[in-house]
């Protein structure tokens, strides 16, 4: 795990399996946000006192590169999983990052960007706005909002967008069940962790408990989708997973004998699990 601790200047890691920290950087940094880079092998930080975005190699961490990033301040920063660079430029807008030094507003509109975490393709963003700070998610098209804007209070378990956030807020961790955990600075006596019930992509539902997303397949959820719980499962939206017995686009469709087609010889309807009604040409015959 690596640490920017901002007061003593240093980047440092933290092996947790070991239990122990080494000091990788010391110089005269002020680094603040932090974010690895698994793909290209680099860490990354911000550095408001001179407004630039600081980076090494796991090779080499004592070799540090500075890029000069904006001319206002500079808060949190992030990576995609391809690689791509973003850091939140105070004045009101995200940038991409391309090295060696290339810029690009990326997200407009923002009031104070703090904290920025990149799950999927979606990048999450802390707008600490002194007034009605929230937390909001951008897919490359739209920007929502996912937690604040409420007129006062945020007791636990209300309803994320009806929470009153606060201006301190700045990090922000989102787990891939969709939890987000946001840092809240507080003078006295103590910060908090806050952890927001997940927000549901387009295809899920929110459980009935809040704290789930549960696909949906064909418009139904739960033991309500697929035939139930003895016919199939919703794995995922529109797609069902069938128990043995049963097939078909909503596992609606018995087997006979382990067949989905010619169950039944020709001569009849599978009309349940290893069930076949034998026709006629004028009556109904049997059943076995």
């Amino acid at each position: 795990m690596y640490i920017s601790d901002e007061g003593l200047h240093k980047i440092r890691l933290a092996d947790l399996g070991n239990n122990n920290i080494n000091t990788l950087t010391s110089n005269s940094y002020s680094p603040t946000f932090i974010t690895l880079d698994s793909v290209n092998s680099r860490v990354l930080f911000t550095d408001p006192e001179d407004y630039s975005v600081r980076y090494f190699s796991l090779s080499s961490p004592s070799t540090v590169t500075p890029v000069s990033a904006s001319t206002n301040t500079v808060s949190g920063i992030t990576v995609s999983t391809a690689g791509e660079y973003y850091f939140a430029d105070g004045s009101s807008k995200v940038i991409k990052l391309t090295l060696p030094n290339t810029k690009s507003n990326y997200v407009t509109g923002l009031s104070n960007p703090q904290g920025l975490f990149w799950r999927s393709n979606e990048l999450f963003i802390v707008d600490a706005d002194s007034t009605t700070p929230k937390i909001k998610k951008y897919d490359g098209t739209t920007l929502t909002d996912i937690a604040g804007g409420g007129s006062s209070g945020c007791a636990n378990d209300i309803e994320a967008t009806s929470c009153k956030l606060s201006s301190s807020i700045s990090g922000i961790y989102v787990t891939n069940k969709n939890e987000i955990y946001i840092t809240e600075a507080r003078s006295s006596p103590n910060g908090n962790i806050k952890k927001i019930y997940p927000y549901c992509d387009s295809g899920y539902q929110l459980s009935s408990d809040g704290k789930t997303c549960d696909p949906i397949c064909y418009s139904k959820v739960g033991d309500a989708a697929c035939g139930g719980p003895t016919q199939g499962t919703c794995s995922a939206p529109d797609t069902c997973q069938c128990t043995t017995n049963y097939f078909g686009n909503e596992c609606g469709s018995p087997k006979c004998y382990g067949k989905t087609s010619n169950a039944c010889n020709n001569q009849g309807t599978c009309t349940a699990v290893d069930t076949c009604m034998i026709l006629s040409i004028n009556h109904i015959e049997s059943v076995y």
